[in-house]
């Protein structure tokens, strides 16, 4: 007799727990939570301690200049160009070192790399990266530019030389 009651109460009490939720009240609210990523592109340059104190006598040749960084997070990929100031002002089929003060008469051709492909520069500028489908988030994609070699034969002229290499990037 007594398992029949403990049954019986047993029975009670869980009929009883399923007919709790349909007497209680409840409540529900939503929250929609939305945001926007705005595009961003950007393009930084890190030189190196060997690109402002290059020694000429010794003729230079895988020098680290500077490290890029491209940033960008369109999907339709981007584009790197460099140009080189005196490049542009000369031929244009190379990149110069001049001497203090701009005097074209005393020039140095010399060539780089990015990201260990060479540069061919036309009219004092080339496309030097191109990414599509991917983005370059976070820290960007790092590419090292180096001096491959001084296209000099002689010595040059005593003297400071200086070019200025300007890297824009762009989404295709």
């Amino acid at each position: 007799m007594r398992r029949v009651l403990y049954t019986i109460a047993f029975m009670i009490i869980f009929s009883l727990a399923g007919l709790v939720p349909a007497f209680s009240d409840s409540s529900s609210a939503t929250l929609k939570i939305s945001a926007t990523v705005p595009q961003t592109v950007g393009i930084s340059v890190e030189s190196s301690e060997q690109a402002s104190n290059l020694d000429f006598s010794d003729n230079p040749e895988d020098v680290l200049l500077g490290t890029v960084r491209e940033m960008s997070n369109s999907r339709d990929g981007y584009e790197v160009h460099v140009s080189s100031k005196n490049g542009a002002e000369l031929d244009g089929s190379s990149a110069y070192f001049t001497a203090s003060g701009g005097d074209i008469s005393s020039v140095i051709p010399y060539d780089i790399t990015y990201d260990g492909e060479p540069v061919e520069f036309s009219n004092g500028s080339a496309k030097i990266s191109e990414v599509s489908g991917e983005t370059a988030l976070g820290s960007g994609n790092s590419r090292e530019v180096r001096l491959a070699r001084m296209s000099q034969d002689a010595m040059p002229e005593p003297g400071s030389y200086s070019d200025t290499l300007t890297f824009t990037i762009s989404t295709k």
